[in-house]
């Protein structure tokens, strides 16, 4: 304490005055200084006063005191908070009642970091008050709590035991559990805060949550947290709450966690940067300010990337493979929306992960199926819709004609369109009718079958354009298959094509019948029907029902309940006799059935070269249609096309082992003169082994039935090349790759 002030102090002591006097002191330091200087001077705390019930002491019961006190001198604490806690125009009014009145005692009032507020109009008073110098120490503020917390945060009790700290303070936040509320003291000149939210309290219990922004969260979410706290950090509750460790692991499994432990997921992640090895995910994390948008700017990560950058498949796949798991509808139809916006460029940027996506892929190809080739278009949807690809992979039919026109067939299927040129082929094959010299009957393959521990499945309507499809999925599901190609009776409807039950019936055989394909042919199925959108997205529920039976079949299978099962089918189908715009109606004395693709036989009708006589049938083989009939909702039957002809018998059987491909030579150096000799390995000796790449088949030589080699003069074009491994007709592997670059020309020293 400055010598001056305590001289000014001894002089009131000394004095008849029994006005009090007002010192006011500054900092901790000086406030300690006083207490040690007059220590034996007896000592009332202002807040000794405050009655039971109430936080703060009343002015009546300090005048009260004052009033009736009769001790020789006494120092009265605490009252430089309360001054401040009531404004400055109070603060004035109560220091100036108290000086200007003559008690019974003599009174040294300390107030503390009240002196720049002070302002004593009276100039017979103004020496009652000893100021102290102005310093740049920031005052202690509040903050208000409501007391239905006291359990939670950590707080003083009481308004009173908050201002005692204030009273001999800096800088310090003291949080107080309290009914008062910032607006009863309005004028307050101590910094005063209410924390009614949840997330200001929880910043009282761990401050690192302050990096967080309070409307990333909803109160309810905050309250939540809040309660879940206890006496543990942020960190450590959440660690504690979510089932999963790892962070990617929580999201693969987002569908199982609520609403509450996704929220805590997003909050760890910001609140602590975290990274993953997941690029898509620390997208999100950096761009996502709410819980809301978290999900939403992992699909959205996507789409600032060039696809034509080295590293955009990887990103790609890695972005797929969470969002797999994740899979968020409603963000998935905001997403398709959007996305569209890149025209032909949209297929680089959606997955086959869910049915939105699928449909937007098979529109995308049908608005711009002529910006892309075939094989641009299939270089694309291996990668985004593998189905797709494997639905429209080249398959060797066994005859070139057949290879040909079902390749062909798939492709305009998907793409929506028929051509002319393929329409044409359609009109000559529906009168040269090629197809009854190439194929056998159904009955025929199925009287040469083995059936020991056999079960058959009658696929209604299975054509052959699935075949590349179903052949791919049984070598998923670890099951290898034999495929023979046939034709089913005429007309093309199931009443003429189900002799075979009779067949397997005399043998003991079960046969169990799958309708939904056929029945999404005829009927459609939601928004699948013609009339509603001309779009082939029917394709999806194809490859479902496919699929579903392929995993009934495995599961008998790999249970051992049946040593293999058969498909058999009664009839293909027709897309593109939907899709012929100039269709003819044939005008006979009969009315068309089945879509007008047959139609009863009259003796002496008009004879027309594009229909077939069967019986009391006459059947198109064009894409016409006779009078009288109603074309279908998705695809039809009944005529004598090839689709709808042709139809499969496949053999589904364990696969005895598994055979492992090793190519040896990864990447092949070819020029002008060197033509492309490729060299792999087989763990399994393999006989009549060929290798297709991109539909096309190459001869293999080998000595030991191991070591294969196959020469590929016509391919010289520098990148990448997949290819299949067939032997004795078996699709043995078809995830084999090689490389070709070519040899770089020798440098010449013409120096030298």
């Amino acid at each position: 304490m400055k010598e001056s002030v305590k001289r000014k102090i001894e002089s009131y002591r000394k004095s008849n005055d029994k006005r009090p006097l007002v010192v006011d002191v500054s900092t901790p330091e000086e406030l300690n200084s006083f207490n040690q200087e007059y220590a034996t001077i007896s000592k009332k705390d202002v807040y000794d006063l405050v009655k039971v019930g109430s936080e703060i002491p009343q002015l009546s019961d300090i005048h009260e005191y004052l009033g009736n006190c009769n001790e020789d001198i006494v120092i009265l604490t605490g009252m430089g908070a309360y001054l401040r806690l009531m404004g400055k125009v109070q603060l004035n009014q109560i220091i100036h009642s108290i000086i200007a009145t003559t008690y019974n005692s003599k009174f040294i009032i300390i107030t503390y970091q009240c002196s720049k507020f002070f302002d004593e109009k009276d100039p017979r008073l103004k020496d009652k008050i000893i100021k102290s110098e102005e310093n740049n120490l920031i005052s202690s503020s509040i903050v208000f709590i409501d007391p239905k917390y006291k359990d939670i945060v950590k707080a003083e009790n009481g308004l009173m035991n908050a201002l005692r700290i204030v009273e001999k303070t800096s800088s310090e936040t003291i949080y107080v559990t309290t009914t008062y509320s910032v607006t009863d003291f309005k004028d307050s000149l101590i910094r005063i805060e209410e924390y009614s939210s949840p997330y200001n309290l929880i910043c009282i219990k761990d401050a690192s949550l302050k990096r967080i922004p309070i409307d990333s969260a909803t109160e309810e979410q905050w309250g939540k947290l809040l309660n879940k706290l206890k006496n543990n950090s942020v960190e450590k509750t959440i660690q504690e709450f979510i089932k999963y460790k790892d962070v990617l692991d929580c999201l693969k499994n987002w569908n199982e966690m609520s609403e509450f432990e996704q929220w805590l997921l997003f909050l760890y992640l910001k609140l602590y940067n975290t990274r993953t090895s997941n690029w898509a995910v620390n997208y999100a994390i950096d761009k996502s300010k709410k819980f809301e948008n978290f999900i939403e700017n992992i699909y959205y990560s996507l789409i600032n990337l060039d696809y034509k950058e080295i590293g955009f498949w990887d990103k790609y796949n890695e972005r797929k493979r969470i969002l797999k798991a994740i899979n968020e509808d409603s963000i998935i139809y905001k997403y398709c929306n959007y996305i569209e916006y890149k025209n032909e460029d949209t297929l680089f940027y959606l997955t086959d992960n869910t049915e939105n996506e699928k449909k937007l892929i098979i529109k995308i190809i049908d608005r711009y199926h002529d910006t892309f080739t075939k094989k641009k278009l299939m270089e694309i949807l291996v990668k985004v819709y593998p189905d797709l690809y494997w639905y429209l992979y080249e398959y060797n039919y066994g005859n070139p004609f057949l290879s040909n026109y079902f390749n062909e067939y798939k492709y305009l299927k998907v793409t929506n369109v028929l051509t002319k040129e393929f329409k044409e082929l359609v009109e000559r094959e529906s009168v040269n009718r090629s197809f009854n010299k190439d194929l056998m009957y159904r009955s025929e393959i199925l009287n040469d079958l083995e059936y020991n521990g056999a079960i058959v499945y009658f696929i209604d309507a299975l054509g052959v354009e699935y075949l590349s499809y179903i052949e791919k999925k049984c070598q998923e599901r670890g099951l290898a298959c034999r495929i023979s190609i046939c034709k089913c009776n005429l007309p093309s409807i199931t009443e003429k094509n189900t002799e075979f039950k009779e067949f397997f019936r005399s043998k003991n055989i079960d046969v169990l019948d799958e309708k939904a394909l056929d029945i999404l042919k005829h009927s459609g199925k939601d928004d699948y029907d013609f009339s509603k959108t001309s779009l082939p997205i029917y394709i999806i529920e194809e490859f479902k029902i496919i699929d579903k039976c392929l995993d009934n079949i495995r599961q008998k299978i790999k249970s051992q309940t049946n040593k293999k099962a058969i498909i058999v089918s009664d009839h293909g189908a027709t897309r593109l006799a939907i899709l012929n715009k100039d269709l003819v109606r044939e005008n006979v004395e009969s009315i068309g059935e089945h879509g007008g693709r047959i139609c009863k036989f009259v003796p002496g009708m008009k004879t027309i070269p594009n229909a077939i006589r069967v019986d009391d049938s006459y059947v198109l083989a064009n894409y016409n249609a006779f009078k009288g009939g109603r074309i279908g909702k998705v695809e039809m039957h009944g005529g004598a096309t090839l689709e709808e002809v042709t139809v499969p018998v496949i053999e589904i059987y364990e696969k005895d082992q598994v055979v492992y491909i090793k190519v040896i030579t990864e990447v092949i150096k070819v020029s002008y003169k060197t033509n492309a000799l490729l060299k792999f390995y087989s763990s399994v000796k393999l006989k009549n082994v060929i290798i297709r790449i991109n539909g096309r088949e190459y001869n293999s030589n080998t000595s030991d039935g191991n070591n294969f080699s196959v020469e590929l003069e016509d391919i010289k074009k520098s990148g990448e090349y997949c290819f299949e491994v067939w032997a004795d007709n078996e699709l043995i592997s078809s995830d084999n790759s090689f490389k070709i670059e070519k040899e770089s020309a020798v440098a010449v020293d013409l120096w030298g």
